[in-house]
């Protein structure tokens, strides 16, 4: 919502569409987006000051110089062809009921262009399905360069988030005798957990600590009915294991992403292998060189 809110500002007579999978997301993305106006500024620091020509559950517009609008939907509402949209951000779309239509007519009306902008959020609902199809397609691009063009995909795990530690949620640090106490029953992906490392804001890279594996344990039993299936579902440490979370299956999800990490490793080399001449050479003129060079 504060993305498409500054879009809306520093750009005259410009659309905006925020759509969420069902009405009653609608209201609340609006509500959220209302709030947020107050706390607009400008870089001089002084507050915007914005005349809102409209404001209901379906959109708001600013007035007289800047005259654009961001308008808030569901993914139950119309299709928006024939409007021209600068923005669009889809929200949860793994939960909506057609996806895969909503979402073609929808793009059809973001000219792909400098200046527009196309975001799709959302908690993943298994391996398959738009939103799943569309994410992974981006990360394998990106991971394997094949191409710089279409969607970057990014990914968030449930640890970065500073609000998902114990001492945030009850407002005390971590006791010794209960970090102890968790040190003592760690189970593998626990101690797994504690090996990865994040960029943690004011205090540079850090490794996921008690803290947050307190709170972790903690809402699998008050919020995931004790379920740590749920919890992957809900707060993935990594992609593999937020796509492969949900749905019925014969082998462990945790198992298979862990072996997949493990096996994955960066190509000790990648580039163009050139002749004197400057001339690209095909691998396959260069039998001697083959399981040399990835």
């Amino acid at each position: 919502g504060g993305v498409a809110l500054h879009f809306m500002v520093t750009n005259r007579h410009a659309r905006a569409l925020l759509m969420g999978h069902k009405k009653d997301s609608a209201g609340v993305i609006h509500g959220r987006m209302r709030d947020m106006i107050g706390y607009l500024r400008r870089k001089d620091g002084k507050n915007w000051n914005l005349v809102l020509e409209s404001d209901n559950r379906k959109e708001i517009e600013v007035g007289h110089p800047i005259r654009s609008v961001v308008l808030v939907d569901s993914a139950e509402g119309p299709d928006y062809r024939g409007d021209t949209l600068g923005f669009f951000h889809a929200i949860e779309p793994g939960d909506w009921p057609n996806a895969i239509a909503k979402a073609n007519a929808v793009f059809q009306v973001v000219p792909p262009s400098a200046g527009t902008y196309i975001f799709i959020e959302g908690t993943a609902k298994g391996d398959t399905g738009w939103f799943a199809e569309t994410w992974k397609s981006a990360w394998k691009r990106q991971r394997y360069g094949d191409g710089e063009e279409g969607m970057a995909a990014m990914f968030f795990p449930w640890f970065i988030h500073q609000n998902y530690r114990m001492s945030a949620v009850f407002g005390r640090p971590l006791t010794e005798k209960r970090r102890a106490a968790i040190e003592a029953s760690l189970d593998d992906e626990e101690r797994r957990l504690l090996e990865l490392r994040y960029i943690r804001r004011g205090h540079g890279l850090v490794n996921v600590d008690y803290d947050q594996l307190a709170w972790r344990r903690w809402c699998i039993a008050e919020n995931c009915q004790n379920q740590v299936q749920n919890f992957h579902q809900e707060y993935p440490a990594y992609p593999e294991e937020a796509f492969l979370s949900t749905g019925a299956k014969f082998f462990s999800s945790t198992a298979i992403a862990k072996l997949r990490l493990a096996s994955q490793r960066a190509p000790a080399w990648r580039g163009e292998i050139l002749d004197p001449e400057g001339e690209r050479l095909m691998m396959q003129t260069l039998p001697q060189l083959q399981g040399k060079v990835e």
